[in-house]
């Protein structure tokens, strides 16, 4: 049985006083969890790359047709996003969405604490020859993602020559309104190879204006043991900056292989009771 095959018909106006009748493609069927332990249990089951639901329908189920069955028990409703892609496409994919450089923005007043300029997406970065600002090198980029958090500005678009460490810079938008100037600390020249978050050991993401102990993650003032409290010196995303310290660092591009290897691993239903499910899913859609 096709996925939309006993989807309820609407009728739909057309004009000129004409309807057609048209799939009600928005209805979805969800089996509660409780049903499905009730009626089997779920198998694993790894996606290899260039498996479809239905190509693996087709080899669990032998009928490719009953490809829904998979997404349905996997949770998943719009398989162009949600369904592994292939290693190669996967990778591909976030270095074309990743174009271009990542700043990393430098610390404010010999490294006592963060800055935060405002920046915006399509904010157009400049580079200037001193810290007044007045200078304009010709070196600009486009800005596509800020994360004050990781003190990281992605930028693509660059034009006039390229950006470095120690350079002076400011944003402009709209008629001339502008940041204030900043300095970078550190250019990752592949931005898919920036830092995307800090994880420790088991996991657990931490937050990179925070310092790591070893067993616990402390922000930024918090005493954490430390006479005075956390300084921003010693918080994860300046030691990264600073000191090129990427332990505990996961890049754009380790964490979607990550959520690649994630997807890969499906649930599967066991075959003997896919006529119940059918049933089931008549029933729903019968009302």
């Amino acid at each position: 049985m096709h996925y939309f095959e006993k989807f309820p018909i609407l009728t739909y106006p057309s004009g000129d006083g004409k309807t057609i009748n048209v799939t009600d493609i928005f209805s979805r069927v969800v089996f509660n969890k409780q049903s499905v332990i009730s009626m089997s249990s779920l198998e694993d089951f790894q996606i290899n790359d260039g498996d479809t639901p239905d190509s693996v329908a087709g080899k669990v189920y032998n009928d490719p047709t009953l490809g829904w069955v998979i997404l349905l028990f996997n949770d998943i409703f719009n398989p162009y996003f949600d369904w592994s892609l292939s290693l190669r496409a996967t990778e591909r994919n976030t270095k074309d969405n990743h174009p271009g450089n990542a700043l990393f923005i430098h610390a404010k007043d010999d490294d006592t604490q963060p800055v935060f300029p405002t920046i915006k997406i399509n904010d157009t970065i400049l580079q200037y020859t001193h810290a007044d600002g007045i200078t304009f090198t010709g070196v600009r980029g486009l800005v596509y993602d800020y994360d004050p958090l990781l003190q990281r500005i992605l930028v693509h678009k660059v034009e006039g020559g390229s950006f470095s460490s120690d350079d002076y810079v400011k944003t402009m938008r709209d008629a001339g309104t502008s940041s204030d100037i900043f300095t970078i600390g550190k250019v990752i020249n592949e931005a898919y190879h920036a830092v995307d978050h800090f994880e420790d050991s088991d996991g657990n993401v931490m937050c990179p204006l925070s310092q790591w102990t070893g067993v616990d993650s402390f922000p930024i003032g918090d005493p954490g043991g430390v006479s005075g409290g956390v300084s921003y010196d010693a918080c994860l995303i300046q030691n990264y900056v600073s000191n090129s310290d990427s332990t505990y660092a996961r890049t754009i591009f380790e964490t979607a292989m990550q959520k690649y290897e994630s997807k890969r691993s499906i649930k599967i239903f066991n075959k003997e009771y896919i006529p119940e499910v059918i049933e089931a899913m008549e029933s729903i859609m019968n009302g």
